[in-house]
């Protein structure tokens, strides 16, 4: 196993040590769990810079490290759901979106094509992973308008979501043109 694989294992681990760490009571528990989970994004970043600077790319990279980023993700948003700080609408149409672009992946590799990740997939991950950081640390939310600062981190989650879908979509739609 090359190095951005191990790397790769090592996020997966982290997060069901993110989990458990972010369920404790102990006050300094959502710190310590914005640190794993920050920990875990940076090393997404190591581990792909690693295999494509070193030409260290491999299957079971290219399959594991989008497995790993949504299992922290999903465990990020899991843990916002149970805290109610994130709601079950925004994590269903996020989870959903994640769903269906791995399926229009599924469909292309089946046709020999590549769904690469593209500019919005990285700016919805990005966010995602900052906007879940915020909620995450035990900020008492404060009134904006007529409604809290969480609702508006999970609006701004989903609009991006959405707009990477749309995008994912629209630029591979002969896919599904293809399929017979």
């Amino acid at each position: 196993m090359n190095l951005p694989n191990k790397i790769t294992t090592f996020r997966i681990i982290l997060v069901p040590v993110f989990l458990l760490t972010a369920l404790l009571r102990a006050p300094a528990a959502p710190y310590v769990a914005a640190v794993i989970y920050i920990i875990a994004m940076i090393t997404d970043k190591i581990d792909g810079d690693i295999a494509r600077k070193r030409n260290m790319e491999t299957d079971f990279g290219r399959f594991m490290d989008p497995i790993a980023d949504k299992l922290l993700t999903a465990g990020g948003m899991l843990v916002l759901l149970y805290w109610g700080k994130m709601y079950v609408w925004s994590v269903f149409i996020i989870l959903a979106r994640e769903f269906l672009v791995s399926a229009l992946r599924m469909v292309a590799s089946g046709d020999g094509k590549i769904v690469a990740a593209n500019i919005w997939g990285k700016i919805k991950t990005t966010v995602q992973n900052f906007g879940i950081i915020i909620l995450i640390l035990p900020i008492k939310p404060y009134k904006i308008w007529m409604t809290d600062t969480n609702m508006i981190i999970n609006v701004i989650l989903v609009a991006i979501t959405l707009l990477s879908a749309v995008d994912y979509f629209r630029g591979n739609s002969q896919i599904f043109k293809d399929t017979k």
